[in-house]
């Protein structure tokens, strides 16, 4: 499938040239002005936009923006939150060659220059190795993503195993391990209407918290049977054994840790286990 280019400049001749030298290997859509570009814009996803720099009546500066507020408008406290499957390439036509345009058109998110005047191939070439970067980052996006999917549904998987070795030894335990996991995310929520704490756990992710939090009683696998599940009183020293499960099992995650990339569920899991 042909993969659509936007071409955007005030000059017949350009607009010309460009659509003849990508027309038989891209979908070419030409536009006289920005604002007929960006009236289009939703009609269509572009692979890649090539825009002139200086237009009339919007400058390449402000077409741009436009383009950023159409593919950010679900995150505009968030510009880089958009992926490369959203946001296309866009890349300037100019003659000008001083160093401030360029400093501010790649700090806005322009891709790439191409000076005035173009050859056909070199222009041809260059957009075809741009779409072909992009495809290739939209892949591999694609491939982490799924990646990571599995690796949570493994991970949660996992955790729900443990918890159920930690409620089989310890008969007492029953579905407090869940309850734990729930009334934390209940009060977490709660803690974010505050103003201070929101400010205090703008870092923390809840979901992370509350899946993490559910190997708060790990340490158990470690206390004797006896200990355990005894069900007269316990003594002070049986007591004084029974607290050793919050050591035993920031030891336990502290080990794997040690031993994988450190992230943001094992540190949790971590205070989790060690705050029981």
């Amino acid at each position: 499938m042909k993969r659509s280019v936007f071409i955007t400049d005030d000059n017949d001749t350009n607009l010309m040239l460009a659509e003849n030298a990508l027309s038989q290997d891209f979908n070419v859509f030409t536009f006289s002005g920005g604002e007929k570009m960006l009236k289009f814009l939703p009609k269509l996803k572009p692979d890649l936009i090539l825009l002139d720099v200086e237009m009339p009546e919007m400058d390449g500066f402000e077409v741009l923006d436009r383009i950023k507020q159409h593919y950010f408008s679900d995150h505009p406290e968030d510009p880089h939150s958009a992926t490369p499957i959203q946001f296309p390439p866009v890349v300037f036509l100019t003659a000008r060659t001083d160093e401030e345009v360029e400093i501010e058109a790649f700090s806005k998110g322009i891709t790439d220059f191409i000076m005035k005047p173009f050859s056909k191939v070199r222009l041809l070439r260059r957009v075809e190795t741009l779409i072909l970067n992009r495809e290739l980052v939209t892949n591999l996006t694609k491939l982490v993503d799924e990646r990571t999917k599995q690796l949570q549904t493994l991970q949660q998987h996992l955790i729900e195993m443990v918890v159920k070795i930690v409620e089989i030894r310890d008969v007492g335990t029953g579905g407090h391990i869940e309850r734990v996991a729930r009334y934390q995310g209940i009060l977490f929520n709660a803690m974010l209407e505050d103003e201070y704490f929101k400010k205090q756990l703008k870092d923390i992710n809840n979901n992370v918290l509350m899946i993490s939090s559910q190997l708060h009683d790990l340490g158990k696998i470690g206390i004797p049977d006896s200990i355990l599940n005894k069900p007269a009183k316990l003594t002070q020293e049986e007591f004084a054994v029974i607290k050793e499960h919050v050591l035993i099992g920031e030891q336990l995650i502290g080990k794997i840790k040690d031993k994988t990339i450190t992230n943001e569920f094992l540190e949790s899991a971590k205070t989790s286990s060690s705050s029981n």
